[in-house]
Parts: structure tokens; C-alpha cells; sequence
């Protein structure tokens, strides 16, 4: 019976969540983020081919292998902001440069050149990205949309730990084949891509499942900080900047941009809306959305998802969740209550 190489499998994942993010994220979907999934699957075929059907050029693994990091850090840095052209003219010197280191090695008979260069590239860049995320702080939800800073931070720390693993991988299959000439290679390749594959099935069902908690960057509910007139008028301009300008929206509401409206810094807003309302700034902004979205529903007849994209909910999880957190029903289940109890009034 013909088995299927588990980096096949991985790439086979990899696509489904390119389809995804292609269909759901329509014109906000990260090209750049879209290409680099797209390398990542290109490599996993790679692979495949080359440990469970036929051996492949060794440059041509090495190449493809030695792009994917500073490929992954742009899009990454891209998630996180924009991309200037000076990030990629670095991300394209770089790349050129480790192409080239390389290729050299090849010529001139290094064996373990390559490999060394790969383990290397990727340690550094997995290390790098760990601390990127790790090294924020409450800067890091300040510049993202509240329904994105979870999945950001997850996304740099998940990255960084698969580069971290995968050159342990690479300077473990080097050893086997100084020390046995490969016999467990392809084993140890495919336990690697086992442990790739259940952890972008962890990381891909807890980032759609809309479960995940949003970043804490208010003062802990322990800390019960007495509210003051300063917090209770800040939180007095928001509600107004909110309503009359209707901000919330704008599915890319960041809290930074929230502060600039009333002119307070990130810190202090967050603080403010914790202290007066008890909520975090993600679920004060939602409240606004489910606001309006009850009142469409009442009198409307927009379905739900048109209600839910109309009112600045990006994802239908998170809309379903906050909806349920605001009001105790489901939007379907609001909107039949609404318009049993108005025709009973009639």
C-alpha cells in the first residue's frame, strides 16, 4: 500500500490555510504573508520528494530552505505594521548573501558548509523572533487591531520555536550522517514534520476558534485601583469619540489609534476603561459593536454576517462570543426574540 511522506501532509496543511486566509481576508490578506505560506509549501513538497520518493540537488533544498526566515520575518514584521522598502531591500541583501555563502560551499567542497550556514540562519532568526515577542511589552497591542494581537504574538513565538526546532533537526541528521551515513535520517525527518504538523494544527484551531483571550494591557481586576475624575473623563471623551465618530467600525482599530482620538497615552487609556468600566479596551470597543449590531437586527434585514463585517467585527467567533458575552443569546436567537416581542406589541 503506497504511503503519503508526511511533509506532503504538512504541505497539504499549509495550503488549506493559504485558501483560507486568501478567501477570508480579501483585501486585508498580507501578500506578503501569502507568498511565504506559498515557500513554506514549496519546501514541504521538496522535502517530501526528497526523503520519500526520489533524492533532489542538495543546492536546491538549501536554497529554498535558506529563504524561509527572512521571508517569514518580513511577513511577520508586516502583521505588525507596515513594511518599508528599506525592510526589504535588507531582508533581499541578506538573503543574497547567505544564497551566495551557500552556493560557495558547494563549489569549493565544504561539506558541512551548507548545513552549518542553515542551522545557523535559522537559530539566529528563531532566537530573534522569540524576543521580538516576548520583548514588546504593552507596546506590542498598542499598534494592533484588537483581534490581532493574540495571533500576532502567537505567530512570532511559534515561529520562532518551529526555526529553533528545525536546526536542531538539521545539525541532528548532520551527526547521523557523519556518525552512521544517514540510517536514521528520514526518521528523524519525519518525526520533525510530526511534531510541525500537530503543532500548526494546535496553533491553526486556536487562532480561528475566537477562544483565545485578548492581550492584558490594563491594570489587573486584583489591583481594584480607585477610579478617579481624570479616568472617569477619559473614559467620558472615548464614549463620545466612539459614538459620534463611530470608530469602532474600522476592523483595524488599534488601541494606539483609540488613545490619539482623545489625546491620552495608550497606558492611561487602557487603565481608565479597566478602572471605570471593568473591562478590558477590546471588550469596551465590542460593546459599541454589539450595540449597533442588536439594533440592525432589530431593524434590518441584513444577515448576520453583512451586520457582523458592517459593525467592525472581523472574524465571526469573536462576534458570536462577544454577542453571547453582551447580551446572552446569539445574534439568530436576538433577533427572534426582538421581533416576536415587537409583533406581540403591535
Amino acid at each position: 500500500m503506497p504511503s503519503i511522506p508526511l511533509p506532503f501532509l504538512t504541505a497539504i496543511f499549509l495550503v488549506l490555510i493559504l485558501l483560507r486566509l486568501w478567501i477570508a481576508g480579501g483585501r486585508h490578506s498580507s501578500v506578503l504573508l501569502l507568498v511565504t505560506l506559498a515557500f513554506y509549501c514549496i519546501q514541504s513538497i521538496l522535502v517530501g520528494v526528497n526523503w520519500g520518493i526520489s533524492a533532489l540537488p542538495p543546492l536546491t533544498l538549501a536554497l529554498v530552505a535558506i529563504v524561509l526566515p527572512p521571508l517569514t520575518w518580513l511577513a511577520l514584521k508586516d502583521l505588525n505594521g507596515r513594511v518599508g522598502m528599506g525592510d526589504t531591500t535588507r531582508v533581499c541583501g541578506v538573503v543574497c548573501a547567505l544564497a551566495l555563502g551557500i552556493y560557495a560551499s558547494f563549489l569549493l567542497g565544504y561539506g558541512y558548509g551548507p548545513d552549518a550556514i542553515i542551522a545557523l540562519t535559522y537559530l539566529g532568526y528563531g532566537t530573534a523572533l522569540i524576543l521580538k515577542a516576548r520583548g514588546e511589552g504593552v507596546g506590542w497591542a498598542e499598534t494592533q487591531p484588537f483581534h490581532l494581537v493574540v495571533p500576532a504574538r502567537l505567530a512570532f513565538i511559534s515561529a520562532g520555536i518551529l526555526f529553533i526546532l528545525s536546526a536542531v533537526v538539521d545539525v541532528v541528521v548532520g551527526l547521523d550522517f557523519a556518525i552512521t551515513g544517514g540510517k536514521s535520517a528520514a526518521g528523524i525527518v519525519a518525526a520533525a514534520n510530526v511534531v510541525v504538523l500537530a503543532s500548526l494544527g494546535a496553533l491553526y484551531v486556536f487562532v480561528t476558534s475566537g477562544q483565545h483571550r485578548a492581550v492584558e494591557t490594563e491594570v489587573s481586576a486584583r489591583d481594584e485601583p480607585a477610579v478617579s475624575d481624570t479616568q472617569r473623563d477619559l473614559v467620558v471623551r472615548l464614549k463620545a469619540r466612539l459614538s459620534q465618530d463611530q470608530l469602532y467600525r474600522d476592523e483595524d482599530l488599534s488601541l494606539q489609534r483609540l488613545s490619539k482620538t482623545v489625546g491620552a497615552p495608550p497606558r492611561m487609556v487602557s487603565e481608565a476603561v479597566n478602572a471605570v468600566e471593568g473591562l478590558n479596551v477590546p471588550q469596551f470597543v465590542n460593546g459599541f459593536r454589539v450595540a449597533e449590531a442588536c439594533e440592525r437586527l432589530r431593524t434590518t434585514d441584513q444577515t448576520v454576517t453583512e451586520i457582523m463585517f458592517a459593525v467592525g467585527f472581523a472574524t465571526k467567533s469573536n462576534f458570536n462570543k462577544e454577542f453571547q458575552r453582551v447580551t446572552g443569546l446569539s445574534p439568530s436567537a436576538f433577533r427572534t426574540q426582538s421581533r416576536s416581542a415587537l409583533d406581540q406589541s403591535a
